[in-house]
């Protein structure tokens, strides 16, 4: 299709150097009115595609003088969208606002659904948005497939913070007020003494997991701590180094977990030796 265009733009004489002046959307208009125009002489009758969409008086086309746009069935109105979008884009660039086209815009969006494929494995998009409501068939997004789904943790819209919150006014002089309910240093003392009871039991009820580790360099060592966060969600796990593990404490351990490394010939670290 894309080629079709640029040979009729060519043959039209249009400038096919720059997508700014639309040329592909002019050149498919006139594609499909000589489409239209040659049903017509077959005597297969076409409706045009925005008979049913827009009102008859919707666009005024100002190509009104060509022979093909006085009939109602020529796609008189599709020239005079592009003339409408055409003005909206050259309109802010004489007050100095940038604004790209639609094709411009598809194609930088491409690149940026690519470079997101790379780096993150994928990019939401929803198609709808996305798809120009012009000639959208013509640009690169049309045929790709997307999907939209929402990444978290992420920048939403919500109301108003002092209109959701249950604020309680006074009756009679109308100012917010907010009851903050003050407590003494002996009840937060001892909600912290029963935390700390809870917490303790509720570690004593948990399995206990050793992990050890034995290192040269120091790695051996990070990637053990990784092991105990990760183990301390669900177990009360310790860690220690080889050399500072009392050996005989090995048939009471119930979970026992080792990260060890080796350096030069498959040697066996120093602290990890016996």
């Amino acid at each position: 299709m894309c080629l079709l265009c640029q040979t009729v733009a060519v043959g039209m004489g249009m400038d096919t150097s720059t997508s700014v002046n639309l040329w592909k959307d002019k050149a498919l208009v006139e594609v499909n009115i000589a489409v239209i125009h040659s049903f017509q002489h077959a005597i297969v009758w076409s409706r045009d595609i925005f008979a049913d969409i827009f009102p008859r008086d919707s666009f005024v086309a100002p190509m009104s003088s060509r022979r093909h746009l006085v009939r109602r069935n020529t796609l008189k109105r599709e020239p005079a969208t592009c003339r409408t979008y055409r003005a909206c884009i050259s309109c802010p660039q004489k007050q100095g606002v940038t604004i790209v086209d639609h094709h411009t815009a598809s194609s930088n969006f491409m690149k940026h659904m690519e470079n997101e494929q790379r780096l993150r494995g994928g990019c939401p998009a929803d198609w709808v948005w996305i798809v120009p409501p012009m000639s959208g068939s013509i640009t690169p997004v049309f045929h790709q497939e997307m999907a939209m789904y929402h990444l978290k943790p992420s920048f939403d819209y919500q109301e108003s913070a002092w209109k959701s919150h249950p604020w309680k006014e006074h009756a009679q002089s109308g100012k917010i007020s907010v009851k903050c309910k003050k407590f003494h240093f002996k009840q937060i003392a001892r909600a912290v003494c029963l935390t700390i009871r809870f917490y303790r039991a509720a570690l004593l009820r948990r399995i206990k997991a050793t992990v050890l580790y034995a290192t040269e360099t120091g790695k051996s060592e990070t990637y053990a701590k990784r092991l105990t966060e990760i183990f301390n969600h669900s177990f009360n796990a310790t860690v220690y180094c080889m050399d500072e593990f009392d050996i005989e404490q090995l048939p009471h351990e119930s979970l026992l977990l080792i990260v060890a490394s080796t350096f030069g010939n498959g040697d066996a670290p120093e602290n990890g030796e016996i």
